[in-house]
């Protein structure tokens, strides 16, 4: 049984699986091109081990393990189909995501369930190993396209390819859906949360099942699908979306804030926290302890009331301008604010990787200004940040011993100079390096700033020494 197991897994990591005698004729032909794909989209696949424990009725903890495949994006998350997740995925769930000798523990960040979709954020950094859902090719009935999908956690997650048609269209309130005639067990889910590709290696969709349909029948949800569910399902700032933001944390009013603030007891809206500075909420005028009533002319109640940066971004655009009420201090006003479009994320930031250094570098945007509690201002802080960097050569050794910290780009260590000169950018840290290495010099002097956790925040700054390498 393990021999003829092993042989299966060697077969599909290096050929087409070929389910249909339809496609045994085209073998020879196909062989190489499933070779080609899967080289090319293998490392953007994973393979998601779920674990969930329940008591029973002798009160013993018993453990039960699923496992699916998943899909790498660009924000270090991973894509899979809900269908596949225990019916409680939230409680007592460990998630375990293997690709290769990659492993970290995940967790649920957002489900879609009209569109069948979860996606789960990871530790590990995908930049290198994700995939876009950026192509608009529609379908064609008949067509031959490419599944790769990924062994069970027994057969050690390998990823594996094969050719399949689409036999039929289901069309649905929200999208149009394409059956696919690849056999599918749910116990062994081989293609269900895959990619599918078109011969020519452009990635038009992802295999998933319909809701609540017993039959197991696969279907290819387009990518403009998975694009759309995938932005009303988590944070609008997600990467592979570009969205309006509103730049205020919110909350929903509630009685202890009415009685606390002595506002009319039959009050209803959305109480503005915190305002970031820079932000369209900021420009707008809007103030702490504010309460937005209304948006264009809409009373605002209830769950939309929960988070208006989530409400703006799944109800307008960039360069829109909603219309406000305010109740602030017993009067009732009304603003006007103009969306922009959202900040860029860290992972899409203009950056710099000096691999002798050890140290990438990133453009410090607005999301990361946010993130790190700095000013949106670009003139109160400037600098790059520290992506990542490798405490085995001279850029993090030299940072290690002179912080004493352990490092990760959350810590909001940012290069303001390099030998004196001021950089605010990649761009311009790269060219200090160049410079200081044309110059010949030992050494460069970096300052930088930081936050120590340590110290609850407090902000830090220093010189630092770093050595060239011979």
């Amino acid at each position: 049984m393990r021999k003829a197991l092993a042989s299966l897994i060697a077969f599909c990591a290096f050929v087409a699986i070929l389910p249909l005698a339809t496609f045994a004729e085209n073998a020879d032909s196909d062989a190489a091109l499933c070779s080609n794909l899967l080289n090319k989209y293998s490392a953007k696949m994973c393979g998601v081990s779920i674990t969930t424990s329940t008591t029973n009725a002798n009160g013993d903890e018993e453990f039960t393990t699923v496992w699916t495949p998943g899909v790498f994006r660009p924000d270090s998350t991973v894509l899979v189909s809900y269908s596949a997740l225990p019916e409680n995925p939230l409680e007592k769930a460990t998630y375990r995501i293997a690709s290769g000798k990659l492993r970290a523990r995940a967790e649920i960040k957002a489900i879609n369930q009209r569109y069948n979709i979860a996606v789960m954020s990871t530790s590990i950094n995908t930049n290198d190993l994700s995939v876009s859902f950026s192509e608009n090719i529609e379908p064609a009935l008949g067509t031959k396209y490419y599944a790769i999908g990924v062994l069970p956690a027994d057969a050690n997650h390998i990823p594996c390819i094969s050719p399949f048609l689409l036999t039929s269209v289901v069309s649905l309130q929200n999208s149009t859906l394409y059956t696919a005639n690849l056999a599918l067990n749910m116990h062994n889910p081989t293609f269900l949360g895959g990619l599918v590709i078109t011969a020519d290696g452009k990635v038009i969709g992802f295999l998933n099942v319909l809701r609540a349909d017993d039959t197991d029948t696969l279907v290819l949800r387009t990518a403009a699908s998975v694009r759309e569910a995938i932005s009303t399902a988590i944070d609008p700032r997600d990467t592979s979306m570009r969205r309006c933001w509103f730049g205020a944390f919110t909350s929903a009013l509630s009685p202890a804030w009415v009685e606390k603030l002595k506002m009319p007891s039959d009050l209803q809206g959305s109480l503005v926290e915190d305002v970031i500075k820079g932000s369209p909420a900021d420009t707008a005028g809007l103030k702490t302890f504010d309460v937005i009533t209304s948006i264009n002319g809409l009373p605002l109640a209830g769950p939309d009331a929960e988070n208006l940066e989530q409400f703006f971004s799944r109800n307008f655009k960039p360069n829109e301008t909603a219309k406000l009420g305010v109740f602030r201090a017993g009067e009732r006003l009304e603003v006007s604010a103009l969306l922009t479009e959202s900040p860029k994320t860290t992972e899409e930031a203009p950056k710099y990787a000096d691999d002798k250094l050890g140290v990438e570098v990133r453009d410090l945007t607005t999301y990361a200004r946010v993130l790190l509690g700095l000013s949106v201002d670009s003139k109160s802080v400037s600098g790059v940040l520290v992506f990542s960097m490798d405490q085995r050569k001279t850029f993090g050794a030299a940072v290690l011993r002179q912080l004493g910290i352990n490092y990760s780009y959350t810590a909001g260590l940012l290069i303001t100079e390099v030998d004196g000169k001021s950089v605010a950018s990649a761009d311009d840290f790269k060219k200090a390096v160049e410079d200081a290495r044309k110059a010949k010099a030992k050494s460069m002097t970096i300052f930088v700033r930081y936050n120590n956790a340590d110290e609850n925040g407090c902000l830090n700054t220093c010189f630092v020494k770093v050595n060239f390498e011979d």
